[in-house]
């Protein structure tokens, strides 16, 4: 908690001395020198773009594969759990009417699938996990595609439009800004134009 008002009070504190106290010379020497600071909501580039649309498609398709996939060893369980269940009711209503031979050879049986039951729902739970990092960690990997990318569209827009200071409006603490200096819209014409 202390090291978010930490970050806050430094990104502020960055930004005070960008528009007051590096440029104050620069400001006194021509009178109208200004900092030039814009935004950019990168989670919504990513939402917005081609690219980021694309990749969340793709991301999507991986998902519902990886769905159809655990839906099958799901059913496949439930099937061998209604199998021990049956011979567990079984054994409950004739195993006074079976032979000692035939009684064990069933509770074996029985034995057999619990286990097989208990292997197969660890082994689920285990895929489950795998497929949620691996969804999570191919997200991670596209945004941060995405983001490299951005960096240098904004990079040159930032050159071309005589921007000092563009942030990300996601992360570094803006609570306000004024919608004009919110580039946002720019950005993605920008970067769909680069990708296309």
């Amino acid at each position: 908690m202390w090291r978010n008002r930490v970050y806050i009070v430094s990104v502020g504190l960055a930004v005070f001395l960008l528009s007051w106290g590096v440029s104050a010379p620069a400001r006194a020497a021509t009178k109208t020198r200004f900092t030039k600071i814009g935004i950019v909501n990168v989670q919504r580039v990513w939402e917005n773009s081609q690219e980021g649309r694309r990749a969340r498609a793709e991301l999507e398709q991986e998902k519902k594969r990886m769905e159809v996939d655990l839906n099958a060893k799901r059913t496949a369980l439930e099937d061998l759990t209604r199998q021990a269940r049956v011979l567990r009711l079984e054994i409950e209503q004739k195993s006074a009417i079976w032979r000692t031979e035939e009684r064990n050879r069933k509770n074996a049986d029985l034995r057999r699938r619990r286990r097989e039951v208990g292997r197969r729902q660890d082994e689920l739970k285990r895929m489950v996990e795998e497929s949620r990092r691996d969804l999570l960690e191919r997200q991670r990997k596209m945004f941060g595609k995405v983001v490299r990318e951005l960096r240098d569209v904004v990079h040159q827009l930032g050159q071309s439009e005589g921007y000092d200071l563009v942030i990300d409006s996601n992360i570094g603490g803006v609570l306000y800004s004024n919608k004009t200096i919110d580039l946002t819209d720019l950005v993605i014409r920008h970067y769909d134009q680069k990708k296309n």
